[in-house]
């Protein structure tokens, strides 16, 4: 999943980011009767100005990464 937060800085978007990670971890996700935790990995990058999306998406997709190799669960910016 893709979000764009418009007239948002890295330290706002970290922190939407955060909210997003603790609620669906917090959430229950229960499979035919059976507990289930979910949680997720996010990257976080901040559109330079005259970058093509294409760059910023390969960008936060790198930093996604990151977020995966350092232990999963978490936000990494790039």
């Amino acid at each position: 999943f893709l979000a764009v937060l418009p007239a948002t800085t890295v330290e706002q978007g970290r922190v939407t980011c955060e909210r997003l990670r603790t609620h669906i971890g917090a959430a229950d996700f229960g499979i035919d009767g059976l507990a289930s935790a979910v949680t997720i990995s996010i990257g976080l990058t901040e559109a330079r100005t005259g970058e093509v999306s294409a760059a910023v998406v390969a960008r936060a997709d790198a930093a996604l990464y990151q977020a995966e190799r350092v232990g999963r669960n978490c936000v990494a910016n790039l």
